[in-house]
């Protein structure tokens, strides 16, 4: 196995993880990688932990950019990576030092297009990892549209990001993301990736990337009304994939999903009614193609629906039918009811 893997990290004001990051990579096991760090315009030290480390390890380059989002960063590094594979590494995350060895492993053997594993959330920095033996790893292998129709089924995505996955370089070369989205832009870039031709998808179901809930993370700050183009962005794209079901389903399922988040997130705050109402205007509008959508089960869409419209009754429905709900939902309170803005 001694196919070059690229590995893509944006990075922007993240001197306090990037370290981390970083270490995580060049301790993998699978050696023959070029680490591609494209600094979107960073003010703290990042740059500098960057170059030191570089200075110790010829695989790292440091890629300066004019600060431009994260979709300009990783586009970026798709136009000059020289591997046969890509993977996509946020700059505040870490992954499993085999991760790469067991991605290359995994596309030779089933001779997938793309392998992916799921997405750990953690809030403490871990890194004594268990030794994995790649032949007793059980490798699921699908074509596009089996794995979106059990995306469309499954109370959790496999899809929403492009990190913890690794792609063949060839499927990529015409695959950009689109700048004009700062929320869903991974998501909507996977979705046109599926759009193209049926590719083979492998899974495998053991943790090996870690999404660092760091406190400055959009998942910890209050609500922001700008947030609200991802449900947007969703709608646009939605209407792309006419020709192709079970892509309209799943954009169909992230938007009502999205939107039911958002009422979550933004109560207690100036933004609430806003939200419910906008929600309550982009149901209204799809609600002949969402409720005629054969892909999407009856009981989701009542679901959806009931908390789009009833958020307050839905909240506690959800907390009765999981009692851990209202942890989720009392951490929303004290967040939102901070009076600083983070």
């Amino acid at each position: 196995m001694n196919d070059l893997v690229s590995v893509i990290i944006p990075v922007y004001n993240l001197e306090e993880y990037i370290g981390n990051c970083l270490n995580s990579i060049v301790s993998q096991t699978y050696k023959n990688m070029e680490i591609l760090c494209i600094d979107d315009g960073s003010t703290d030290g990042s740059a500098e932990i960057i170059k030191s480390m570089a200075e110790n390890d010829s695989r790292i380059k440091y890629i300066y950019q004019a600060n431009a989002g994260v979709s300009a960063a990783r586009n970026k590094g798709l136009d000059i990576l020289t591997g046969d594979y890509v993977m996509f590494v946020d700059g505040d995350d870490y992954i499993h030092p085999q991760t790469v060895e067991i991605f290359v492993y995994g596309i030779k053997k089933t001779g997938a297009d793309i392998i992916n594993a799921p997405i750990t959330q953690v809030s403490v920095i871990n890194n004594n990892f268990p030794e994995i033996n790649c032949q007793n790893i059980s490798i699921e292998n699908q074509y596009t549209d089996d794995f979106i129709k059990d995306e469309v089924k499954s109370a959790t995505s496999k899809i929403r990001c492009v990190c913890s996955k690794m792609f063949k370089k060839e499927i990529l070369c015409n695959m950009r993301f689109d700048k004009n989205y700062v929320y869903g832009e991974d998501t909507i870039f996977l979705m046109k990736l599926f759009s193209v031709r049926q590719l083979q998808i492998a899974s495998v179901n053991i943790p090996l990337y870690f999404y660092f809930q760091r406190a400055g993370s959009a998942v910890h700050q209050t609500f922001r009304f700008d947030k609200y183009s991802g449900v947007e962005a969703f709608e646009k794209e939605m209407h792309n994939f006419n020709g192709n079901s079970t892509l309209q389903a799943l954009a169909l399922k992230f938007i009502f999903e999205t939107m039911n988040m958002y009422a979550d997130q933004s109560e207690y705050t100036e933004f609430y009614k806003r939200v419910i109402k906008n929600n309550a205007a982009i149901s209204k509008r799809l609600l002949k193609v969402y409720m005629s959508c054969k892909e999407i089960d009856s009981l989701s869409k009542v679901l959806s629906l009931s908390g789009i419209y009833f958020h307050k009754i839905y909240k506690r429905v959800r907390i009765m039918i999981d009692p851990t709900m209202k942890n989720y939902y009392d951490t929303i309170k004290r967040q939102n009811q901070r009076k600083e803005v983070i």
